[in-house]
């Protein structure tokens, strides 16, 4: 009896230890790139990744039901659970080509469950999109920046550029929308919200050899819209986003400090070519 008590102990404690073992997702530079293997986030819950120069990005995993949003729940029946097959989205997932079978790397909504060890999410379809019951389906990639100055915070103008990964299919297309919005659009919005957009984009070569952005865009966030939202939706299956760069419209301090030492040698070639001139000859 004692012993039957202490296998069962011990195989409590290696079920927790494999959950734990669960890798979060990172992102490195440069600015955001995913190719790590992990998992983050709950549900529909946004996920904040920071660059190496400390502004940061936040990203959510969404169900669109005919282009609207859902309120993702558990498997209960509810608005954000496909009726038809009986999934919701549970987070994301990260993975690194060449690593356990995969063959991209990249981030994407987790569709089903949530999983435990180092699994090589084989089963999932990234950012993808299906028809069913009579509905359009699309599992989608939202990323919220908050545009400004400050801590964190994206310049408005920054030109970001999105680099997607998709697996042994060469035929995707994928479809980028973006808007600034005013800052009580805390939740990623419906698709028809966006006056942006960039459609049926080629993702271009399969097996995650792609390494040039496929699409870019400018944030344009102001004072009454400090919230730029950008969607990613795919338009076939498997996509994933690999990497996100930016180029800022505002010059480092260090071009500032070459311009002005630039002018004032300019101003001193000036200065002595004037004193040579009123000098008597």
């Amino acid at each position: 009896m004692n012993r039957t008590y202490v296998i069962i102990a011990l195989l409590a404690i290696l079920s927790f230890s494999a959950a734990a073992a669960v890798p979060a997702c990172s992102s490195s530079s440069p600015g955001w790139t995913f190719a790590a293997l992990g998992y983050c986030g709950d549900l529909s819950t946004g996920v904040t990744f920071t660059a190496a120069n400390g502004q940061q990005i936040t990203i959510f995993p969404e169900l669109l039901k005919d282009g609207n949003v859902q309120a993702n729940t558990t498997n209960n029946g509810n608005t954000g659970v496909n009726p038809d097959h009986g999934n919701y989205i549970d987070g994301m997932f990260e993975v690194q080509d060449n690593h356990n079978g995969n063959i991209a790397s990249g981030i994407a909504p987790y569709y089903g469950t949530n999983p435990t060890g180092d699994s090589p999410y084989t089963g999932q379809q990234g950012i993808t999109d299906f028809d069913s019951g009579g509905h359009h389906y699309d599992v989608m990639l939202y990323i919220e920046i908050q545009g400004g100055t400050g801590a964190g915070q994206v310049p408005t103008g920054t030109t970001l550029s999105f680099l997607m990964q998709q697996g042994d299919q060469a035929i995707d297309v994928v479809d980028a929308y973006w808007d600034a919005f005013g800052s009580g659009q805390t939740a990623p919005p419906n698709l028809s919200a966006f006056t942006h957009s960039a459609t049926d984009v080629s993702v271009g070569l399969a097996n995650g050899d792609n390494t040039v952005p496929q699409f870019s865009l400018k944030t344009s966030t102001d004072s009454t819209h400090p919230v730029e939202w950008i969607a990613i939706k795919d338009d076939c299956t498997y996509l994933l986003l690999n990497s996100i760069t930016e180029t800022s419209s505002v010059p480092e301090p260090r071009f500032y400090g070459l311009m002005l030492a630039g002018l004032l040698g300019i101003a001193g070639i000036y200065a002595r070519k004037r004193r040579t001139a009123q000098q008597p000859s």
